[in-house]
């Protein structure tokens, strides 16, 4: 599959091609917040692979890469968080991995992260699933507010969280389920069937992941 990286307002198109190696450079005369889209008709939800760009200055990057550095926090033993982590260890970890925990915490399931997120600081992120949906409602309405505001001052957003855990082939389109086309392969998130209960308790352990 071939995408083309492209923030308008910063730089031009910039193809990302399997096996090769492009160097982009983005530079933003200003702080702000950048929106951009992929160009390249990468197949199914195309339309729907959106990007966003914060420009900050040095003291914000600085703080920001350091916490982007740091494990993800261990919830104290016997709240919805901890359970919470069981359930990411058993039903998210054949795609997704969370930096801290160590190999015997999967307990015989794969430690991976190879075409899905990382979700170390999944509440450091401003959206998810491509960029289309917000892990926060922005302050005040503000759809332009700078990137600390709405990790600071944003309100999370669980109703899209929780609806996005509940179906995710609802939610964007995809086709997780290999066919006959798709080389035994599937191409995005599955419906894992969870519980309401295994949602709660995997939402809760998403919001310790700062």
């Amino acid at each position: 599959v071939i995408h083309s990286f492209w923030i308008p307002a910063l730089n031009g198109k910039k193809d990302a091609v399997p096996g090769r190696t492009h160097n982009l450079t983005i530079e933003a005369d200003d702080p702000g917040q950048y929106r951009g889209q992929c160009t390249e008709f990468c197949g199914l939800s195309h339309a729907n692979m959106r990007m966003r760009v914060y420009a900050v200055d040095q003291a914000e990057y600085d703080t920001w890469g350091a916490g982007q550095l740091a494990p993800a926090p261990v919830p104290e033993a016997g709240t919805p968080a901890a359970a919470g982590q069981q359930t990411f260890i058993q039903a998210c970890s054949s795609c997704h991995v969370i930096n801290g925990l160590e190999p015997e915490d999967y307990q015989g399931a794969p430690l991976v992260s190879g075409a899905s997120p990382n979700l170390t600081h999944f509440m450091s992120r401003t959206t998810y699933a491509g960029a289309i949906f917000e892990t926060y409602l922005p302050p005040d309405g503000d759809e332009d507010a700078q990137y600390l505001d709405i990790i600071e001052n944003g309100q999370f957003d669980r109703a899209q969280l929780e609806a996005w855990l509940r179906n995710p082939p609802g939610e964007k389109p995809m086709a997780p389920t290999p066919n006959e086309y798709s080389d035994g392969l599937g191409r995005g998130m599955p419906n894992l069937n969870l519980s309401e209960s295994q949602i709660d308790e995997l939402v809760a352990y998403l919001e310790t992941l700062e």
